[in-house]
C-alpha cells in the first residue's frame, strides 16, 4: 500500500528568476476568485528600472494593498541579504494579512516568493513551517527553481504537486489547482 503524500495540500509553483511566477500566481488568484473561491496571501511583484531589477513589493492577494518589501538600497532599519535590503515591517504586515485572510475564509493561500532567505530561517520561514502543518488549507508557494530541491527536502511534496513554468502551460496549472480545490471542498 502506498503511503499518502505528507503534504497533499501544498503545491510549489517554480521557474527561473524573472520567469513569470508572480504573474501566474496573480492570474491564479484572479481565476480562483472568479470561480467562487477566496484566495489569500501575497505576491511579490518585481520592480524594474532601465532593465534592471531594483526591488520587490509585497502585494496582498485579497485586497488592493501593498508595501515595499525589498530594494537594492533601503533605510538603515532594513536588513540586508545578498543584493537587497529587506523591510522588516513588510514581514510583520504580511503575517497580519495572512491571519486576516484566514479569518475571512481564504481557501487558497498564496505565498510568493520563497527562496534562499527562508532556507536560512529568515523571511517567511516561520510562516511556512506553520502552514505546512495545516492540511485543510490548499496552498501555493512560489519557489525559485534554483532552490527547489532544498525546499523538497524540507517539505517533501510529490512531483505532481510541483508546477514548473518551464514544463507546464499556465492553463494547465489553473485546471490542476481547480481540481484540487474541488477535492478540498469534499474534505471539509
Amino acid at each position: 500500500m502506498k503511503n499518502p503524500a505528507p503534504y497533499p495540500h501544498l503545491f510549489f509553483l517554480t521557474g527561473p528568476i524573472q520567469g513569470g511566477k508572480s504573474s501566474l500566481a496573480a492570474e491564479l488568484a484572479r481565476v480562483w476568485k472568479k470561480q467562487g473561491g477566496k484566495a489569500g496571501g501575497f505576491l511579490a511583484p518585481g520592480l524594474m528600472q532601465e532593465g534592471e531589477r531594483t526591488g520587490f513589493n509585497l502585494q496582498r492577494v485579497s485586497r488592493d494593498q501593498q508595501i515595499p518589501l525589498a530594494r537594492k538600497t533601503g533605510p538603515a532599519s532594513w536588513f540586508t541579504f545578498r543584493r537587497f535590503s529587506f523591510n522588516p515591517e513588510a514581514f510583520r504586515i504580511g503575517m497580519h494579512w495572512l491571519r486576516e485572510d484566514l479569518q475571512n475564509g481564504a481557501d487558497l493561500l498564496i505565498i510568493d516568493e520563497v527562496g534562499p532567505l527562508e532556507l536560512q530561517g529568515r523571511g517567511w520561514r516561520k510562516v511556512l513551517d506553520h502552514f505546512a502543518s495545516v492540511p485543510e488549507l490548499l496552498q501555493l508557494w512560489v519557489v525559485r527553481k534554483a532552490v527547489l530541491e532544498e525546499f523538497k527536502k524540507l517539505w517533501p511534496v510529490p512531483e505532481e504537486q510541483i508546477l514548473d513554468l518551464q514544463e507546464t502551460q499556465p492553463e494547465d496549472v489553473l485546471l490542476y489547482l481547480n481540481r484540487q480545490w474541488k477535492k478540498s471542498d469534499k474534505r471539509r
